[in-house]
């Protein structure tokens, strides 16, 4: 049992945060901890921001597994195996990658944005990422742009 700081109540353990940055709890109750970072969030929001902006570029790497853990339900070691079997190149142009490179999968699959893991096609490289969205993922559209690009080729 501990008692909460901000709202003077005791409370079990599973009712406060387990602190990241080393052991022990918060000592505040996570519904105390969520209104404070909300209001913090709120009233601070150039200095939040900043401190976001700070944590990100420490830790790029980690947010980027974390990115592909939550949006395609796929796993640091699962990434770095399909980085190797691409030889650490975009799947369409064979340009190096820089870091992990973009996740491309079938949007028709899953509308809503995240990805069900079953339909990741492969890494790309930015470039060729944003080219398939551009072109909706559609290959008649890719043939025809492809087809236009040679035609002004040859003059």
């Amino acid at each position: 049992m501990k008692i909460c700081i901000k709202c003077d109540i005791e409370k079990i353990d599973d009712e406060f945060l387990k602190r990241s940055d080393r052991e022990g709890f918060y000592n505040q109750c996570i519904d105390c901890k969520r209104e404070y970072e909300r209001d913090r969030r709120k009233n601070q929001k150039d200095a939040y921001n900043k401190s976001q902006r700070k944590y990100y570029k420490k830790n790029k790497d980690i947010m980027d597994v974390r990115h592909f853990e939550n949006r395609y339900g796929m796993y640091r070691g699962q990434l770095i195996e399909m980085l190797k079997s691409q030889d650490y190149k975009c799947k369409i142009c064979r340009d190096p990658l820089i870091r992990f490179g973009d996740i491309d999968h079938d949007h028709s699959c899953c509308p809503s944005g995240k990805s069900c893991g079953k339909c990741i096609r492969g890494l790309l490289c930015r470039g060729c990422n944003r080219g398939m969205g551009h072109y909706k993922d559609d290959p008649d559209r890719l043939i025809k742009a492809s087809n236009y690009l040679i035609q002004f080729q040859n003059k």
